[in-house]
């Protein structure tokens, strides 16, 4: 009698038998739906949780000015905040249908707009109000700037002079 192949041929119809019992005793093991419904779940964030969010990080963000931090990133605005970064960058891809630097990019040049007022009374140029309001290099803040205004820091206070 050949053991290896009784063993094999055994094992192969054990397998039907166990599979059956777990699919009785745990069944949400075999469910499909159940872990999808936990994925769902688990990236959805309740509407009052995530307006408790976006207005402690609007007070950060418009009382504490943390956009001025050129070297501000999402795990230190995160802990700032005291949720995780995934939760964090939940908020604000659904909140606000932005990612992380574009949200606060939006800040910056809100506050290069209104400050803007310097730059025509020759006490600033451009480039150092830009790095006064966070960015860390005029392509990023000229990139920045276009993406938000839809026009260029030149074109835009053309408009406004």
């Amino acid at each position: 009698v050949d053991y290896g192949t009784e063993a094999t041929w055994g094992s192969f119809a054990l397998f039907p038998f166990v599979t059956a019992f777990y699919h009785i005793t745990r069944p949400e093991l075999f469910s499909v739906k159940n872990f999808k419904d936990s994925q769902i779940s688990s990236q959805f964030i309740h509407p009052e949780e995530m307006q408790k969010y976006k207005g402690q990080l609007e007070v950060l963000m418009n009382k504490d000015r943390l956009y001025l931090n050129p070297k501000i990133n999402l795990n230190d605005l995160a802990k700032t905040l005291g949720v995780s970064s995934y939760m964090l960058s939940r908020v604000i891809n659904q909140g606000y249908g932005k990612n992380f630097y574009d949200y606060v990019n939006g800040y910056r040049v809100k506050a290069f707009k209104e400050s803007a007022g310097k730059l025509r009374d020759g006490s600033e140029n451009i480039l150092s109000l830009a790095y006064k309001v966070g960015f860390n290099s005029k392509t990023a803040f000229n990139r920045a700037f276009k993406k938000v205004t839809g026009k260029t820091p030149s074109e835009e206070l053309k408009e406004v002079s």
